[in-house]
């Protein structure tokens, strides 16, 4: 974007940023339906070599809900038009943009739990735990990253968004059991996808 005065003949370069959070799950539909379409209208051959091509799509769409990234994606639709046995056809990922940095805490949850905030099953080794009260290895709960409460069904991973690297401290409340009324506030600092920092106060 540029900008110039009236009176000018200059042009200057307009900085700005933006932020702009994506339903990749539903890009990824919409793109399976236009491939899907696409393929109909324009396959060089009427009968689709042969194919039920909307019994095939059928098939190949229960994938869908299963799959949570962009080359794994691809791989899917390469696999359903191969179907066809025509050259020349498939999908293709090329990584691009500089999207935000999801921190990872180093830790695995239960993913049986199902109340509020996530149940920790277990704390990976490379995890640093520094403060007066010790980490256990489970049944504690996570309700809270930087004062958001953790909902049941909802992506605990979107708490944790733009907040990877060492400038980052996490706050967490942690309690000690699912029917514990202990309450503590942690500080995670995520170094980086297999390291973290945990101050426990």
């Amino acid at each position: 974007m540029q900008k110039m005065s009236v009176a000018g003949s200059t042009l200057e370069p307009i900085s700005y940023s933006a932020e702009m959070k994506m339903d990749l799950a539903k890009e990824r539909e919409y793109m399976f339906d236009h491939v899907c379409r696409q393929e109909a209208r324009h396959f060089y051959r009427t009968d689709m070599h042969g194919v039920d091509w909307q019994k095939m799509t059928a098939a190949y769409r229960k994938f869908l809900p299963h799959i949570g990234n962009n080359a794994d994606f691809a791989e899917m639709l390469s696999e359903m038009l191969g179907e066809l046995n025509v050259s020349h056809t498939g999908g293709r990922y090329y990584k691009s943009g500089s999207g935000e940095s999801t921190a990872n805490l180093g830790l695995l949850f239960d993913l049986s739990y199902s109340g509020n905030g996530m149940r920790i099953a277990e704390i990976m080794k490379a995890v640093r735990s520094t403060g007066q009260r010790p980490m256990q290895k489970e049944g504690i709960i996570v309700e809270k990253i930087n004062g958001r409460e953790i909902l049941a069904n909802s992506d605990f991973y979107s708490y944790l968004e733009g907040l990877a690297g060492e400038k980052h401290w996490c706050r967490s409340v942690i309690r000690r059991a699912e029917n514990s009324g202990t309450k503590w506030l942690s500080r995670f600092l995520p170094a980086h996808a297999a390291l973290c920092c945990i101050s426990v106060g």
